[in-house]
């Protein structure tokens, strides 16, 4: 499914979404038309007029457009099927001291399932039964993002179920810092921290991992995955940010980062602000580092406001 096309012409591709959802992408016409059929019932697309792309266009930001914009709606609507799981196992009798694999899996399987309120009834008894903001972001959010991707990586899991795991997954993130709001760090005017995806990369639950750890911190959070070059630029501008973050998942867009990160410097002027990256393309391979001109690089939420928060005490002593 992921394989490169061959010929001139992509081929038509064909998404097994459920047992009663397929959804059919035509790449060889200028429309773009899509299908999606729900049992026997074709759902039609929208005027293909609002699918005209360019083929040089083609690239991941209009494909990332178009799912979220006619695709996902539709999958979602076709899970709404099924009756409430029973609760969690790690919410029930003694609290285990951490989620094992098979909890991480147990969750992974609520996101995807029919029922869009399995995960949220299991993230609610773990609430209840004292885990804390750390321990479900950490031990259970992270990996289960992982494990979704794992999934995919190894063609075990249809690419509906990994992008409505994925969407319900970061739901759930956002409704989860409100409720550990008495637990957070008093937030400091001089800690504020603009983050974002580099503009074209879609993977942006990591950067929105991170906010919620630097929220916890007591920073001020500037969080819009989706910012362009020129609206976070100018956000740098208009903002006192102590720390900008950005978030990369592929080697393709390297060359792009080093000249967002110089125009970041260049934007704020005398003003010091420490860059920071992250992504797992950063995991794997921390000589890109020194390659892009950022300041540090973090694995995950901790170390990023550890790191962030070494920076600006360094920065005051300079």
């Amino acid at each position: 499914m992921r394989s490169a096309a061959s010929g001139g012409r992509p081929p038509p591709v064909f998404i097994h979404a459920e047992p009663s959802v397929d959804v059919h992408f035509d790449q060889s016409d200028e429309a773009f038309p899509l299908t999606i059929q729900v049992g026997a019932r074709h759902i039609s697309p929208p005027d293909s007029q609002e699918f005209e792309i360019r083929r040089q266009q083609r690239d991941a930001g209009a494909l990332s457009s178009l799912v979220s914009a006619e695709i996902i709606p539709r999958l979602m609507f076709a899970h709404r099927r099924a009756a409430p799981r029973p609760a969690p196992r790690a919410a029930q009798g003694p609290r285990p001291l951490t989620f094992t694999a098979d909890d991480v899996n147990d969750f992974a399987q609520r996101l995807v399932a029919a029922d869009e309120r399995a995960a949220g009834l299991w993230v609610d008894a773990l609430v209840e039964a004292g885990y804390s903001l750390d321990e479900l972001l950490g031990t259970l959010f992270q990996p289960a993002a992982r494990h979704l991707g794992r999934l995919w990586e190894e063609d075990t899991c249809c690419f509906s179920d990994v992008t409505i795991g994925m969407l319900r997954l970061q739901d759930l993130l956002r409704t989860l810092l409100p409720r550990f709001a008495s637990t957070c760090d008093t937030p400091r005017p001089d800690r504020r921290v603009l983050l974002a995806a580099q503009p074209g990369d879609g993977h942006v639950f990591g950067i929105r991992m991170v906010a919620a750890y630097f929220a916890r911190a007591g920073w001020l959070v500037n969080e819009d995955v989706q910012l362009g070059e020129e609206a976070l630029l100018a956000r740098v501008a208009a903002e006192r940010c102590a720390i900008v973050g950005l978030s990369l998942s592929s080697e393709l867009f390297i060359p792009r980062l080093r000249t967002l990160i110089a125009n970041v410097r260049s934007t704020a002027g005398r003003r010091r602000v420490g860059v920071m990256v992250g992504g797992n393309l950063f995991n794997e391979r921390p000589e890109l580092l020194a390659q892009i001109g950022a300041d540090f690089q973090a694995c995950d939420g901790v170390s990023a406001v550890a790191l962030a928060e070494q920076w600006c005490s360094a920065a005051r002593m300079t």
